[in-house]
């Protein structure tokens, strides 16, 4: 058996395997940037809404697009630990634009309006519907790595997605662009950079076993 490293801590011997290394680099978007996508309205509204039906959902000001930018490392044999993460629906927007979370995690969606929405996705595989909901939340778990693009029936201008990467190594981007994946095992990797209005981009990617390798890429 191989040890990376041995440390004497307080007469406690702990090994620690620092056969790891880091992704770092830069994402620019050179492409043009696709409109926001625009969802069907598949729920008749109450009578009580009024004419808020039909009003524009918010656009989010003052954001880089390249914060959107999500870099994965590809493989379903490295570890994916669930996590139980909140999308927030407020002002009809969803609330982060582009939630990234490791396969089976839950996804729990928290309606801060005063009035119902809804949230579903016809992207496949892992396409749902929670239904209409006021007040309180819906939660729905991701089993199958995708980049799903959400929407709400009842305000068919409320665009988001919830990219399901399939292990825990995964990032997203600055505002400069800028990302980092930290403490992946030592070799050779498929990485994906996925922006959702531009074309997704694959490269190979050799991490060393101590330090970091730097990819940046253009999209």
């Amino acid at each position: 058996m191989r040890f990376a490293l041995f440390c004497l801590v307080a007469g406690i011997v702990t090994c620690v395997d620092a056969q790891a290394g880091d992704i770092v680099g830069t994402v620019k978007l050179t492409s043009p940037v696709k409109e926001r996508a625009v969802g069907k309205k598949k729920i008749r509204p109450s009578k009580d809404w009024g004419a808020d039906y039909d009003k524009d959902a918010e656009v989010p000001k003052g954001v880089n697009e390249s914060e959107y930018t999500v870099v994965e490392v590809l493989g379903d044999k490295l570890p994916a630990t669930p996590r139980k993460v909140d999308l927030v629906q407020k002002n009809k927007t969803f609330s982060p634009h582009v939630l990234v979370v490791p396969r089976g995690s839950t996804v729990r969606f928290v309606n801060q309006d005063d009035f119902e929405h809804n949230v579903y996705s016809v992207s496949e595989p892992g396409a749902f519907d929670i239904g209409r909901y006021r007040g309180k939340f819906r939660e729905d778990q991701f089993t199958q790595a995708n980049a799903l693009e959400i929407f709400c029936g009842l305000h068919p201008r409320m665009n988001g997605y919830i990219v399901v990467a399939p292990n825990n190594f995964f990032a997203q981007a600055d505002g400069k662009g800028k990302y980092k994946i930290s403490g992946l095992p030592a070799g050779t990797y498929q990485v994906r950079f996925w922006h959702p209005r531009t074309e997704s981009k694959t490269v190979t990617v050799k991490v060393p076993a101590t330090g970091s390798v730097t990819q940046d890429v253009n999209l």
